[in-house]
Order: structure tokens, then sequence, then C-alpha cells
């Protein structure tokens, strides 16, 4: 097998930023779509991954904005009759959890709650349990011993008759 030549090494590069710092995607689409669209990816990457800060509603707004950007040029090449504008005030009611969403997740919170309280409380239960068990065992076992002791302890019984049937 040769040496992979540049066009088939890229299409084993399926990971978006492979696919953004494509030169050919600028080439078709010019700097500020490359540049909106690596803005996308790692606003999108930030909000999913980096535990340290939350995304702002501002940063969502940009990021929302500029997908919108990409897209609209994406549909305007397409169609170059699309005349439409983002507008951020709409964003805001789309981006707004209502009351029934919020009650949802604090059910589901509270049902994993309870879920991990039982499963605790099951554990908890094995382990006594198991402990139990360890403790039966160990006086049977004694027991055993003593029995066994007590055994080995006793004289023999028919000697014992043999000896009170001479004497009587």
């Amino acid at each position: 097998m040769g040496a992979q030549t540049a066009p088939e090494a890229e299409t084993y590069q399926r990971e978006l930023a492979a696919l953004i710092a494509d030169p050919s995607l600028a080439a078709q689409t010019g700097p500020a779509i490359v540049a909106k669209a690596r803005f996308i990816k790692d606003h999108g990457h930030r909000a999913a991954h980096d535990d340290r800060r939350a995304p702002s509603i501002q940063d969502a707004a940009a990021t929302v904005s500029a997908l919108f950007h990409v897209c609209f040029w994406v549909a305007r090449t397409a169609r170059p009759d699309s005349a439409r504008a983002c507008d951020k005030a709409k964003l805001e009611d789309s981006m707004t959890i209502g009351a029934s969403t919020v009650a949802q997740i604090q059910k589901i919170q509270e049902e994993v709650k309870a879920a991990r309280k039982r499963a605790d409380e099951a554990a908890a239960s094995r382990r006594s349990t198991e402990q139990g068990v360890k403790a039966v065992e160990a006086e049977l076992a004694a027991a055993q011993s003593r029995i066994s002791g007590q055994r080995h302890a006793q004289p023999d019984g028919g000697g014992i008759r043999r000896l009170c049937a001479v004497g009587g």
C-alpha cells in the first residue's frame, strides 16, 4: 500500500475543527464565514465541556447570531432571493425555559435523588446483612468448637456402666 495523497488523507479528517481549517472552505466562503464557523465551534465546545464558566446570555446570543449568519450565507448561496436578518429580540423568547419545563426538571431531579437514596439504603442494608451473616458464622464456628471439645473431654459411657455394675 503506497503513501496517501493529500485528497485521500483529507477524506479521513471529519472532525469539525479539521473541516473548518480546510483551505477549500475559505476559498469557497471567504474568511468571514470561516471565522464565524470557528467562533461557533469554539463557543459550542466551551459551553459543552468547560465546567469553570457557564456561557452568558450574551455569549449564547452571539453564537446563535453567528450561526444564523453562516446559515444565511448557505441559504443565500443556494437561493439568492433570501433576504432575512437575525432578530436577536426573538432569541430571548426561544432561549427562555418555560415554567412547566422547570417543573419537569425539578421533578426528575427529585426522582433521581430519591433513587440514589434508595440505592444507598439498599447498599447499607446489604452491608449490615453481610456483617450479620459473618457474626452468625463466627458464633456457629465457636459453638461447634465447644461441642467438639466437650465430646473429647467426656469419659467413655460404657466404661462407667461397667464400673457401676461391678460395684453394685
